[in-house]
């Protein structure tokens, strides 16, 4: 007569792994792991895996311990297996509702065995199952890596980014149309190609000659000038703007530009200001244009103001949206232009796209350190403009600085931030009648 204790009281369900799973990648094989939950009576119970020929190539128990979970794993190659599980008592894995259980999987999770329901199997319990040889195949399962494998299952470790790596500028001399990651490399030196132009000019490979990038300018300086004046005397006075880092005119003002990562930035506020209003008048749908503090009409007297000359124009959503505040090639920049941004200085991609205060030193490389507190690392000289309230007045200049970005967020638009008193960067969105600094970039 078996004298029964309850045993799944006194003693709790515990794992013990005596069987780790191997490497079967690296010989080509499957692995499999059963894994076994014994019952109250675990000294009655063991179990074993035959090949096609009968010869076992894992097996396990009698077992000491009851309701504990135990595992093996093993390497094995395509053909037909069995698997046996045997209870000396006659009754299974079960006795008055205290129920054991097994499972054997393969390394893709597929199950090939499993205890009855309810567990009363008798003395033995067969399995037969079948490993075909495309069970799973292993190989580089990052989509980024270079030797990246659509048809593998599994990861074999075998990832490695640095053959697909070469010159991804397609206006070099080396080029590499296969290449998916930029590595430095890109040369500009070759004739025929970017060596055999002179300033002001660009290489067109399809056409295989130089062209003058800004056809007017007749002189290839760069400017179409006096010089040029016998030629296009309409022209006279009109300079190209040539790479980023060059100033460009608009509107009567030279704005200094700067590259960041492959974006080319405004590296100072825009000064757009067809007409200006007091911080008393507002809207979510019209354009407004604000100066700091001026409370007037009069865009002259606004733009001999200090504040102009410093900080440039507070404009309201949808003067940005809406009215010609960039020079033609460029546009306010959307939010993910200035995530785009902040990833160059160094925030992850993660943080980038996050909100509130993010990344760590972002917003010190982006703040001047001459007129502000910053390194301006970046090139990208911030200053602390304030912002127009949408109660009406101005708040803020001197520790804040705001900017639009092009993007809504639901009714409200995405906008940064940077503050004298934190190193990072906000991001969050905001109301459309509010008046925020801007910055273009260029398309």
């Amino acid at each position: 007569m078996r004298l029964f204790f309850s045993l799944a009281l006194l003693f709790p369900i515990t794992l013990n792994a005596f069987g780790n799973a191997p490497n079967c990648l690296s010989t080509g094989v499957v692995d499999i792991t059963f894994t076994i939950l014994t019952d109250n009576y675990p000294g009655e119970t063991t179990w074993n895996v035959t090949d096609g020929s009968g010869a076992t190539i894992m097996s396990g128990g009698p077992y000491g311990s009851a309701q504990t979970l135990y595992t093996e794993s093993i390497c094995v190659g395509p053909g037909n297996f069995t698997l046996s599980v045997n209870d000396s008592f006659g009754d299974g894995m079960q006795y008055e509702g205290v129920i054991g259980d097994y499972t054997l999987i393969d390394g893709a999770g597929n199950i090939l065995a499993s205890i009855v329901s309810g567990g009363n199997f008798g003395t033995q319990a067969l399995h037969s199952f079948t490993i075909e040889p495309s069970a799973y195949s292993g190989g580089c399962t990052d989509n980024t890596a270079c030797n990246y494998d659509s048809t593998a299952t599994v990861d074999d470790g075998s990832c490695e980014f640095t053959s697909c790596a070469g010159c991804i500028d397609s206006s070099s001399c080396n080029y590499n149309p296969d290449a998916t990651e930029d590595d430095g490399s890109c040369d500009y030196s070759c004739c025929p190609g970017p060596g055999c132009c002179t300033d002001g000019m660009y290489w067109d490979w399809d056409l295989e000659g130089c062209f003058n990038i800004n056809p007017i300018d007749t002189n290839l300086d760069g400017c179409t000038d006096l010089s040029d004046l016998m030629d296009i005397l309409v022209n006279y006075g009109n300079c190209a703007f040539l790479s980023c880092g060059d100033n460009i005119e608009y509107e009567g003002y030279s704005y200094s530009t700067v590259q960041i990562g492959d974006q080319c930035w405004f590296s100072e506020n825009c000064r757009y200001l067809p007409e200006v209003s007091p911080s008393s008048e507002g809207s979510d749908t019209d354009p407004y244009y604000y100066v700091y503090d001026y409370q007037g009409t009069d865009v002259t007297a606004a733009q001999a103001t200090a504040n102009y000359e410093t900080y440039g124009v507070l404009y309201n959503w949808p003067a940005v949206y809406m009215t010609e505040i960039c020079p033609s090639g460029w546009r306010i920049p959307t939010d993910l232009e200035w995530q785009t941004m902040e990833m160059a200085l160094g925030m992850s991609a993660s943080e980038a796209s996050s909100t509130g205060w993010r990344g760590a030193d972002q917003g010190s490389q982006m703040k001047d350190n001459v007129q502000w507190n910053g390194s301006n690392l970046s090139g990208f000289s911030c200053l602390p403009g304030g912002y127009r309230y949408s109660g009406g007045g101005f708040q803020f200049n001197g520790d804040y600085g705001f900017w639009w970005s092009a993007s809504e967020s639901g009714s409200y638009s995405w906008k940064r931030v940077l503050a004298s008193s934190v190193g990072n960067v906000l991001r969050d969105s905001d109301a459309l009648n509010l008046g925020f600094s801007a910055r273009c970039v260029r398309d």
